[in-house]
């Protein structure tokens, strides 16, 4: 019993961390120039930070370097989901190598928050303090708009069963 919780636990953890990783890639992408201009509903965040030329080419170095390494870690973080899909949908599945693709899967979501902490101090150390705080409060306000994380498969949770938004 014990040890089928502990898989529980950690099927739940993992599902968790997917639905935050995705929320905050998905929210990158549509904010990316990338991305196609119906989702593009916000501008760049540096665009409101009244940032000199300087600060500028700053931010976009360490935003490409951020974006680069967001895209290799999010892609193993995807690849691992898959593989863990592809055990818990085998016949009889591998408790062991569940709970190993698992802990792999979290180990690269803990990667991924340490890079976006990383991101958030490097790009925060190049602004003023007026213009720190303004970063942090779009960010904060941003985050409050988004949508709350859910998994691809379930409903989104601003809509009730039926499809209605609430």
């Amino acid at each position: 019993m014990k040890e089928k919780l502990t898989i529980l636990a950690a099927v739940f953890s993992v599902m968790l961390n997917i639905a935050f990783a995705g929320s905050y890639l998905l929210h990158r992408w549509a904010n990316s120039p990338a991305s196609p201009k119906s989702v593009n509903t916000q501008p760049h965040i540096y665009t409101e930070l009244d940032l000199s030329p300087q600060q500028i080419r700053s931010f976009e170095v360490i935003r490409k370097s951020f974006d680069a390494e967001a895209l290799r870690i999010g892609s193993e973080i995807r690849s691992g989901q898959l593989q863990l899909i592809r055990l818990l949908a085998a016949p009889a599945a591998d408790r062991q190598a569940v709970e190993t693709e698992a802990k792999q899967i979290q180990a690269a979501q803990g990667l991924m928050r340490e890079r976006v902490v990383d991101h958030l101090l490097a790009t925060s150390a190049i602004l003023t303090p007026e213009q720190r705080a303004r970063f942090f409060a779009l960010i904060t306000e941003r985050l409050q708009q988004t949508e709350r994380p859910h998994p691809p498969w379930m409903p989104s949770p601003k809509t009730d069963r039926g499809g209605a938004k609430q």
